[in-house]
């Protein structure tokens, strides 16, 4: 395989609700798409999933689209015979890896057959729950995440009201207090885990051993982990492949974490039908139901179509067509 040109689009969904969480609101979601055309003329395609702004990660869209057209100008002139030899030549991206990420989303798809498979549906809420509530009754998620707020109760109490009683995660975006603790032992529902409640872990040793803690943000490479893993509470561990270098690279970690008895959970970062994919593929590897939502279930159009049906609460996912129409002109 030889890369002939590439270029990159820009798209930006609209949210069917606003988006709202402690960091960032949101009504749209900017995204980046590389396309890359082989010598044989076949097309490849890689979603971005950083933001325009360093809210969430420290690659913004246009960090990413200047690493990769210096990468991609580079390396234009080679042949890679394996995704082995793409692998190697990533080396100079690995302290950029959305932008890695990006590539390997597209390449990966030039030397590997993709499956049709399903996962298990987890909803997650950004926002108002209330405008939810209809979608979740209807959909049924297997279980079910809560953007952390100090009225969090009010929304434990709708979610009683309107008889939804699955397992709930609280996602506290490292926000909490030692004293939030105390809301938290009222609740009377199963968590499955907080998520990130603090921006230093070291709080940990002030709470209880009994909570069970994922980390999310603090899960950026296997040393990072493996450190944070020393905290009895820590025993989930969200993998997300735009903040690790990849698919490759979040696949290797799946296997190591769960091989040491750590339960693992696959994330997204509001994404469109093609990264959707790829994050269910990693999450088809795990236990946990991972943050993957079916077609349709943030934003009205797509650029894959169809990306993810949901039936009996799994979602069905086949290989991603990227409609090229729906992208936007060259940037």
């Amino acid at each position: 395989m030889k890369i002939k040109s590439f270029q990159f689009h820009t798209v930006s969904p609209q949210f069917k609700h606003q988006i709202r969480t402690r960091k960032v609101e949101m009504t749209h979601r900017k995204t980046l798409i590389l396309e890359v055309i082989t010598t044989d003329d076949k097309v490849y395609y890689g979603e971005c999933n950083a933001f325009e702004t360093d809210w969430y990660l420290n690659e913004t869209i246009e960090d990413v689209r200047s690493k990769l057209t210096e990468w991609l100008n580079k390396n234009q002139h080679l042949t890679f015979d394996s995704f082995q030899d793409v692998q190697q030549a990533l080396v100079s991206l690995e302290a950029f890896p959305a932008a890695r990420a990006t590539l390997v989303m597209a390449l990966y798809q030039a030397f590997h057959e993709m499956p049709t498979f399903k996962v298990p549906f987890g909803a997650t809420v950004s926002g108002n729950l209330e405008e939810h509530v209809s979608t979740i009754k209807k959909l049924k998620p297997q279980r079910l995440k809560l953007k952390w707020h100090d009225d969090i109760q009010d929304d434990l109490t709708l979610l009683d009201h309107h008889h939804i009683h699955c397992p709930i995660i609280l996602d506290a975006n490292q926000t909490l207090s030692i004293s939030n603790f105390h809301t938290i032992d009222r609740i009377n529902r199963e968590i499955l885990y907080i998520e990130e409640p603090f921006k230093h872990l070291d709080d940990l040793n002030h709470i209880s051993k009994d909570y069970n803690i994922a980390i999310d943000e603090h899960a950026s490479s296997y040393k990072d982990i493996m450190n944070y893993l020393k905290y009895p509470q820590v025993n989930t561990v969200i993998i997300k492949p735009f903040r690790v270098g990849g698919n490759d690279i979040a696949l290797e970690l799946i296997q190591t974490l769960q091989q040491k008895g750590v339960q693992v959970v696959v994330g997204g970062m509001y994404e469109l039908g093609l990264s959707r994919y790829f994050t269910a593929f990693l999450a088809s590897h795990t236990k946990y139901p991972g943050d993957i939502t079916p077609a349709g279930y943030y934003f009205k159009e797509d650029i894959v179509h169809e990306s993810g049906v949901l039936s009996n609460g799994n979602i069905q996912f086949q290989p991603p067509k990227v409609d090229a129409r729906t992208l936007n002109d060259e940037v």
